[in-house]
């Protein structure tokens, strides 16, 4: 604990390039922590657009990169540089600064932080958006069944590190119950993320609209979203606002239900 209740904090960011809810949510949460006073840390994969904003003093990103997902071979050479940035930039760092805090997610960078927080004697923070249990109760049946085997295999092998954390902190009541059966721990209470008012999006209040934040893929049934606006009598304007690999599929769904 630094003086005057300041903590210093690591942040891990697993970010793609195309980001998810997740990691927005998380590079939130840790500007939020900078805005307050604590020094924040964050080691990210790539910078995404809403990274381009202007950061609070205390925050520092520090982006790992490597070769994007089209060159062939990429994802062997990034899990290769993952380990060799980790030993060279991120162990000095937790080593140089000791934090009172390092910070993970779902379920590489909770991994990373429960093996760094054991290795350097730091406690460890996972931000919680959802669990094994939750995501098949609600994606089951879209799910393709080797997909479903192989998440669940990632998930069971990082529930030592949500038991083990020192705090879990759920972005909702749902996923705070869901945490807690799921990890038999006490969780914490949730962490609404919520919009900063200055970029809410502001029309008049006679306006209706049906509005989608999110990443486009199929698991986030957008599609489903779509085909319902477009059955209704007389539908309100729906606004997606996201990107990702089923862009192209839904604008065409889109055209076509018009």
């Amino acid at each position: 604990m630094r003086g005057g209740n300041r903590l210093s904090l690591v942040v891990l960011l697993n970010n793609r390039t195309t980001v998810g809810g997740g990691e927005l949510a998380v590079y939130r949460y840790a500007a939020s922590l900078a805005r307050r006073g604590h020094r924040v840390t964050v080691f990210a994969n790539w910078r995404n657009d809403f990274m381009r904003k202007a950061r609070p003093a205390g925050m520092r990103v520090r982006f790992r990169r490597g070769l994007p997902p089209s060159i062939r071979a990429s994802g062997r050479f990034n899990r290769w540089w993952a380990r060799m940035y980790g030993r060279l930039f991120i162990e000095p760092c937790l080593l140089g600064e000791k934090p009172d805090f390092i910070c993970g997610y779902l379920r590489q960078a909770a991994a990373d932080a429960w093996r760094y927080g054991r290795k350097y004697g730091i406690r460890v923070v996972n931000f919680v958006f959802e669990t094994p249990d939750l995501v098949m109760r609600e994606l089951g049946d879209i799910l393709p069944p080797a997909e479903a085997a192989r998440l669940r295999r990632q998930w069971d092998a990082v529930r030592q590190a949500y038991r083990e954390a020192a705090v879990l902190v759920p972005l909702s009541e749902t996923v705070r119950q869901e945490c807690a059966r799921w990890t038999g721990r006490p969780v914490a209470p949730p962490v609404y993320l919520g919009v900063d008012a200055d970029e809410a999006i502001k029309h008049p209040a006679s306006d209706e609209h049906i509005v989608y934040v999110g990443r486009l893929d199929v698991y986030k049934n957008v599609q489903d979203l779509i085909r319902a606006t477009a059955r209704l009598p007389d539908p309100p304007p729906l606004v997606i606002a996201g990107s990702g690999y089923e862009e192209r599929d839904l604008r065409r769904l889109a055209v076509n239900l018009e």
